[in-house]
C-alpha cells in the first residue's frame, strides 16, 4: 500500500466479497446480472457460469481430480464427472486456463500425475497448468518435458516444495525454461 498507513484497518470495497477458504469473488451484479457465482457452481451449473463469466472476464477453471473424478465441496464429494471429460466440455468455453489437481499427491512431495496431466493435454486446446505433488527439480524436469498431442503444460503450480526448501524459485525456473531469471542462460 503506497502512501497508506500499513497499520491501518483496510477498507472493505463495494466490489468484493470475502469467501470461505480464501476465495475472493467481484460482487455477484458486478461480474454478472443474476444469481452468485459460487452457489451457482455449488449447484452443478458450472458450465453456463464458466461461459458467461470467460465472455466478460478471464478464468482459469480449477478441477481437482481424484483419479479421474472430478471433486466438489472441498474435496469431499466426487462430482461424477471425469475430468479429462470436463477439460474437453471447456474447450470451447472461452477460458483463460485449467489448473488441474490430482487431490491424493497435493501436498505429499511424491510427484505429479504426468499420465493424467498428458490426458488432459491431449483432451483440450485450453492451456493446462499442472498442480499437486511437486516435490523436487526432476518432478519439474519430467513436466517440462510432457508432451501429448503436440501440446505442452503452460505452468506448474508448485507449493510445499518451496516451502520446505525442496529447490528454490530460481532453480524451478531454470529447470523450467532453461534460462535463469533476468535472461540469461
Amino acid at each position: 500500500m503506497v502512501g497508506a498507513d500499513a497499520r491501518a484497518p483496510r477498507q472493505a470495497s463495494s466490489e468484493v466479497e470475502p469467501r470461505p477458504r480464501g476465495i475472493l469473488l467481484r460482487r455477484p451484479d458486478a461480474c454478472l446480472d443474476e444469481g452468485d457465482p459460487l452457489d451457482a457452481v455449488r449447484h452443478r451449473r458450472e458450465d453456463d457460469l464458466v461461459r458467461r463469466l470467460a465472455a466478460r472476464h478471464p478464468v482459469a477453471v480449477g478441477l481437482d481430480a481424484r483419479g479421474r473424478e472430478v471433486a466438489v465441496r472441498g474435496w469431499l464429494e466426487g462430482s461424477g464427472a471425469d475430468v479429462v471429460e470436463l477439460a474437453r466440455a471447456f474447450s470451447d468455453a472461452g477460458v483463460a486456463a485449467l489448473v488441474v489437481t490430482e487431490i491424493g499427491r497435493d501436498g505429499t512431495l511424491e510427484g505429479p500425475d504426468l499420465s493424467g496431466l498428458g490426458d488432459v493435454l491431449e483432451a483440450t486446446d485450453v492451456p493446462v497448468i499442472a498442480s499437486g505433488g511437486v516435490g523436487t527439480l526432476d518432478d519439474l524436469r519430467h513436466l517440462a518435458a510432457l508432451e501429448r498431442g503436440g501440446r505442452t503444460l503452460a505452468g506448474v503450480i508448485t507449493g510445499r516444495a518451496l516451502y520446505e526448501g525442496a529447490f528454490t524459485v530460481t532453480e524451478a525456473v531454470e529447470v523450467c525454461t532453461g534460462e535463469l531469471p533476468g535472461g540469461t542462460a
